[in-house]
């Protein structure tokens, strides 16, 4: 696991561990969404953007969340990251546990 706790947002620092896949991440955004997160890369998750009045807005396939809600691993909220991070879909858990086993499920997937 890593964490962004006491790391200053926007560092070098900060952004590597924002930018890495397939983790547990401690302290993404704001600790409402969960304390852990995990960021789903564009293989599994795949995205397309759906134009808008008010910007382009992110759309990802469901099949990673509805596998985990399958499993009883439904994400406590989903959140699409920052261009700045790569425009992916983030899984926020406020249990470490849940997290430690909906992550070890989406590498089952990739590697499937």
């Amino acid at each position: 696991m890593k964490t962004l706790n006491n790391l200053e947002q926007y560092s070098t620092q900060h952004d590597a561990i924002m930018n890495t896949s397939l983790e547990i991440i401690e302290g993404a955004y704001e600790s409402s969404f969960g304390e852990y997160s995990i960021k789903v890369p564009h293989n599994l998750s795949p995205v397309s953007f759906i134009e808008t009045f008010d910007g382009n807005q992110p759309c990802y396939s469901r099949d990673v969340e509805q596998e985990l809600e399958s499993m009883n691993l439904k994400a406590d909220t989903t959140l699409a990251d920052y261009p700045r991070h790569g425009d992916t879909l983030r899984l926020f858990y406020s249990d470490i546990e849940k997290a430690q086993a909906a992550l070890y499920f989406i590498k089952q997937m990739k590697a499937a």
